[in-house]
Parts: structure tokens; C-alpha cells; sequence
């Protein structure tokens, strides 16, 4: 009852992004030039990221140390504690927060793990509390900037009224490779140096101070698989120099993370027509299965009664027993295809199936085909129809086929343990690497997932046998779409959200994922932006798009943030933030974007506080209108006084 009469009351428990501020190096630190190897111009130029405007530390940058890069212990610090402390400090700078402010302090660094650890450099580097919650993540890899949102979200509902200092960074200098492998080459080229600093809240005093609301935060991990946990790696090649390893599997199994995960946001941030269209494509499906099923029923009466076994006994004999055998091999098709669709069309449906990654509602190629856990039941009714029919319904292969009426697809007669075996294991074997020749630097910048359907290689066969049509259902224009009879896709950029930043780990990667959720190139386009002009800064990517996001087209109130990170593990994360007030400022990192004319003018809006002197400009009235009465009643009684005294002497 309190929080509904108390007001900010209900805010008490909600976590919210005060404010963030990302690090820009100095100018200097700019890479001028890129490696004479041809390999690496070849990944350079396909990566995305400005030949002129991206930085590197002065201990790996050429223009300061040519070929002999510093990689010690000491390098490591002095980058560190120069990205770090610089993100801190702008951010302190612009929200006013003080050190004594921070209650928890949550640091994150993949490679370099120092001890004393980062959060301790960060304690001592500002004389923070002495009861300072703080906690430093390593060995997270890029998807931590988001993931690790998590466990600041769950600190902050432990400590109610408390304020985080979240600080997400790369430190490059152990992390450059000196060997020659290309797996691990392609990490000098596409990682930069970086760092973002993140304050959030739940103390109800600053939530009209506030940026954003954090609504949903889901989290992934894949590392159940020997094949995703070794997609990306740090450790020693054949000659013992250590880097990062990025495998040719990255992409499928990343695809496969990214995939679940969508699953469990997307029916929260579908409009209801999406919603509804998902529905209305789950039991279109569970329509064509019951129609395959009563005309299989049929089609088996009729068989029995007609006394003839020579032509459809084959059909619906056991493959070496010869007993009749039930059509049973289909019944769990129809609960499958439900569970895939259905984290789409039921808001209630919140987990995917953990070994097969079924039902990825975002509908992407390389989820449901080449991660080995996304294919989608109705592929299964395909591939058990198509081999029923295109086999002969049985081993031999001796009986043809039974027509179907104009119109159905045929169903499973009989399906037998063979053909069962293949259903099974096809959505569970992994997809081969690609055919094509296959740089390391292109690993990452390969789509997690493509927009291509991909239907069962004898879709087409079965239905030129079978005379029929597949059902497709489709929502509408911007809506989503049904192929053929596979998963519900549904068009991203028409829901609910509307920014969107995702991890720039690659040129490719990027167009990977803006095919997978369809989304143009203006909502790419901060992405984009940010590997041109920092590179891949890891777990602080995202945290640059929000604020390349704030300092060019700004976030209006009410507006949903979708933030996407995907990173070794393999983990993704997705968190939808919801802007609590109208956000559009200068960060110094994009300052450079903007005409200097505008930057004038944002800074000097930012500069006055309207909301704060708007509340000030009403008290300050208040109060002098206060004066004004207090005075006038004062006057009034003077002059009564004077006028009494002026009577008694009269």
C-alpha cells in the first residue's frame, strides 16, 4: 500500500542508468597506417574500421614504438589506468556524483587481470568508500558490457537505495599477438583501446535526474558445448606466443546464443500485431499437422479394407519384423513446433530448450540451420514427409507412395526407425564452415544470422510429389514472415524498440546482424560508427553506440533501447532499457560528428538545468510572493499603529 501513496516509492527497487561517459584517447594515439602484411590489409580493409581515427596505446602504436611493441606488466598498468580513470573521471565530472557516492563498484577486463585488481586500482586511484561493495569480472570477452549488467542489477536489489559504478574496458597491451598465426592476427587489427563508465541507481532521489529504466535483462550461455566454449580463446599458439584465438565456428555459435536469447525478449518488445501474427502462424501450423494426421488415419482404413497387402503392406510393415507400426514417429513434432513458435507468439513462454536452442523467434539462417540447435519442428514434418514419400514408405523403397488429395501435403505413413533417426539427429549436427576460402579476420565479422530461409533440401521434391502446397503465413508488410511452414520471423525494427546497439565486433558481423532482426541502415548506423571510429573496444562497444545514439539523434522520452552483446563462452546478453526523460547531449568521444555550431548549443542546454530551474523558478516565485504578503501585512500594521498613536495625541 505504501508504494502506492508514497510517491517514488515504487522506484525504490527499479534499477536505473543515471548517466555513462566513454573514454576518448588522445588524439595522438591515433593508428596512422596500416600493417604491411598482406594478410592484414586484406582483414583491415574488409573490418570497418578508419585507416585515420581509431587509437592505440603509445606502447603497441608504431608512430611511437615502430615494430617493437611494449607488452610487459607495467604497459598493461599504464594503459589501463589511462582509459579507466579517464571514463571516471568525465563522468563524475558531468554528473556531479562524488567518490563517497559509490556504493558498489563492478570492474570488467577480459585479459588483463591484475592483482591487486582493477576495482582495487579504481578505489585507490579515486579514495572511494572504505565500504565499498567492489567486485572485478574477468575473462568475460565482449559480451560482458552487457551481460554484466546482471550482476549490477542484482547487487543494487540487495543494497536498496545504493548507487554502481559499472566499468567496462579492453586492455589491449596484453592482448597483442607477436606470432603468425592468422586465427590470432586478426585481434591486433580489429581491437583498440577504450573504456566506458556506467553509474546506475536505485535510489529514488535521483530518478528525475535519470536516464533510463532498466525493464528486461536476459542472459545467455552456450558453454554447455566443447565447440562454443573454444570458439574464441586466449592462449599460446604452436610456437608459444599467446593472443586471442577466433575460430571459423564463431559465427554458428554465436548465431546459436543469439538465437535463444531473442527468443526469451522478443515477446516483450513485440507490438501485439507481431504477437498476434506469431499466434496466427502457430496454429496454422498445428492445423496442417492435424490435417496430416487425419488424412494418414485415412489413407491407413482405406488400406486395411481394400485385402490387397502385396501393394500397401510394405507401406505400413515394421522395416525387418514385418508387424504393423504405429504412426507414433510424429507425435512429438506437433509439441516441438509449438515450443518453437510459441517464445514469440506466448508472452509466458520465457526459456527455449537448452540442448537443441529451438524456437529462436528471431528467426535467423544460421540459428535454426547451421548452429546445430535452431532448426525448427516443422523442418522435422518436412524432412519426415519427404522421406516417407520420396523413400517408398519403407527401407526398400519397393512401395510407392499413396496420393494425396490436391491441396495437402502428405503425411508420415508409417514413418519408420531410419527415417526417425534422421529427423532427430538433423537439427542437433552442427553445420560445416563455410566453403569459401575463410580469413580469421572475417570470423567475427561473419553474420550470426542471415535473413536467406533455408528450407530441407527435399522440401521441393515432396511437394512436386505430393502436388501440394506448403502453407506460409505472413503478417504483414514490416511485420514478420512466415517461410513456408518454418519459423515466424519477426521484423525487429518494427517493434517496440527503437534504438538498437549491438556489439561491433566486425563490418560483417553487423550486417549479420542487422539482416537477422531486418533493420535499415539508420538503425545501424551508430554501430557502424563506432568500429569506424574506435574499433572493437570489447565490453564498453555498446556503451560508445548509446552514446554516439545521445549526442546525435538523441533518445525521447518513453523510447525503448535494445542493447545486444555477444562474446566468448559463448554469452549473450540483451537488456531493453526505457528512456525516463527527453536525452540529447554532447559526449566528448563524438563530439567530433557534430557541427560546432550544434555542439555550442547542446552544451549550453546541457549547461542549464531546465528541469531543475524550472522547479527552482516556481519556488523562488512561491517564496517571493510569500515575502511580498509578509511585508504588506507588516506595512498594514505599521501604518495601523501610526494612525492610533496620531489619534491619542490628537
Amino acid at each position: 500500500m505504501a508504494s502506492l501513496l508514497l510517491p517514488g516509492s515504487r522506484s525504490a527497487g527499479r534499477v536505473m542508468l543515471y548517466d555513462l561517459n566513454v573514454y576518448k584517447p588522445p588524439a595522438e594515439f591515433k593508428r596512422y597506417s596500416p600493417e604491411e602484411i598482406d594478410f592484414q590489409e586484406r582483414v583491415y580493409v574488409k573490418s570497418g574500421l578508419a585507416a585515420v581515427g581509431t587509437h592505440l596505446p603509445p606502447n603497441l602504436n608504431p608512430a611511437f614504438v615502430g615494430n617493437d611493441a611494449a607488452t610487459d606488466l607495467n604497459a598493461a598498468a599504464a594503459e589501463c589506468r589511462m582509459a579507466v580513470c579517464g571514463a571516471v573521471e568525465g563522468l563524475f565530472e558531468k554528473t556531479g556524483l562524488r567518490p563517497k557516492d559509490i556504493d558498489i563498484l563492478v570492474t570488467t577486463c577480459s585479459i588483463y587481470c591484475p592483482t591487486p585488481s582493477m576495482a582495487s586500482m579504481v578505489v585507490n586511484a579515486f579514495g572511494l568508500r572504505k565500504d565499498i561493495q567492489a567486485y572485478h569480472l574477468g575473462g568475460m570477452g565482449c559480451a560482458n558490457g552487457v551481460v554484466g549488467i546482471n550482476l549490477v542489477a542484482d547487487l543494487l536489489k540487495a543494497h536498496p537505495n545504493s548507487t554502481a559504478l559499472f566499468i567496462c574496458t579492453e586492455t589491449t597491451t596484453p592482448a597483442y599477438y607477436r606470432g603468425n598465426d592468422r586465427h590470432r592476427l586478426v585481434t591486433n587489427l580489429l581491437f583498440r583501446m577504450g573504456a566506458a563508465a556506467v553509474a546506475l541507481t536505485n535510489r529514488p532521489s535521483l530518478r528525475a535526474r535519470a536516464k533510463y529504466v532498466l525493464q528486461h535483462r536476459v542472459r545467455v550461455h552456450t558453454g554447455q558445448s566443447d565447440e562454443a566454449i573454444s570458439a574464441i580463446h586466449y592462449g599460446p599458439d604452436a610456437v608459444g606466443h599467446n593472443g586471442i584465438y577466433l575460430g571459423k565456428n564463431v559465427v554458428s555459435q554465436a548465431s546459436r546464443a543469439l538465437g535463444l536469447a531473442m527468443t526469451q525478449v522478443a515477446p516483450h518488445i513485440l507490438t501485439w500485431t507481431q504477437l498476434a501474427a506469431a499466434a496466427l502462424h502457430m496454429l496454422q501450423q498445428q492445423q496442417h499437422r492435424r490435417r496430416n494426421r487425419q488424412h494418414h488415419h485415412a489413407t491407413s482404413r482405406s488400406s486395411s479394407s481394400v485385402g490387397a497387402p502385396s501393394a500397401v503392406a510394405p507401406t505400413a510393415a515394421a522395416p525387418a519384423a514385418g508387424k504393423e507400426s504405429p504412426p507414433a514417429p510424429t507425435a512429438t513434432a506437433p509439441a516441438v513446433a509449438a515450443a518453437a513458435v510459441a517464445g514469440v507468439a506466448a508472452p509466458s513462454a520465457r526459456r527455449a530448450p537448452s540442448d537443441s536452442g529451438n524456437g529462436s523467434s528471431c528467426g535467423s539462417r544460421s540459428s535454426s540451420s547451421s548452429s546445430g540447435g535452431g532448426g525448427s519442428s516443422d523442418d522435422d514434418d518436412r524432412h519426415r514427409s519427404s522421406s516417407s514419400s520420396g523413400g517408398g514408405g519403407s527401407p526398400s523403397g519397393k512401395a510407392a507412395p499413396q496420393p494425396c488429395p490436391s491441396g495437402e501435403r502428405p503425411a508420415s505413413p508409417g514413418a519408420t526407425a531410419p527415417t526417425a533417426k534422421v529427423v532427430v539427429a538433423q537439427p542437433h549436427t552442427p553445420a560445416p564452415p563455410p566453403s569459401h576460402t575463410h580469413l580469421p579476420g572475417d570470423a567475427p565479422a561473419q553474420p550470426p544470422a542471415s535473413p536467406q530461409p533455408q528450407h530441407h533440401p527435399h522440401a521441393k521434391q515432396h511437394q512436386a510429389a505430393a502436388g501440394g502446397s506448403s502453407s506460409s503465413s505472413s503478417s504483414g508488410s514490416g511485420q514478420g514472415q512466415g517461410q513456408g511452414q518454418g519459423q515466424y520471423r519477426p521484423n525487429f525494427q518494427h517493434s517496440t524498440c527503437r534504438h538498437f546497439l549491438l556489439h561491433a565486433g566486425g563490418a560483417k558481423v553487423l550486417d549479420g546482424l542487422g539482416e537477422a532482426l531486418q533493420l535499415d541502415g539508420s538503425r545501424l548506423a551508430p554501430s557502424r560508427a563506432v568500429l569506424h571510429d574506435y574499433g572493437n573496444v570489447s565490453s564498453s562497444t555498446t556503451w560508445y553506440t548509446l552514446a554516439h545514439v545521445e549526442s546525435l539523434g538523441g533518445v525521447r522520452r518513453g523510447e525503448r533501447v535494445l542493447q545486444v552483446g555477444v562474446g566468448s563462452g559463448i554469452k549473450c546478453g540483451v537488456n531493453v532499457w526505457k528512456a525516463l526523460r527527453d536525452v540529447r547531449e554532447v559526449h566528448p568521444a563524438w563530439e567530433h560528428r557534430l557541427a560546432p555550431a550544434e555542439a555550442a548549443a547542446l552544451r549550453l542546454a546541457a549547461s542549464v538545468d531546465l528541469r531543475g530551474l524550472g522547479s527552482r523558478h516556481v519556488a523562488g516565485r512561491a517564496l517571493f510572493a510569500l515575502v511580498m504578503v509578509a511585508a504588506a501585512a507588516l506595512m498594514h500594521l505599521v501604518m495601523l499603529r501610526l494612525a492610533a498613536a496620531g489619534l491619542a495625541a490628537a
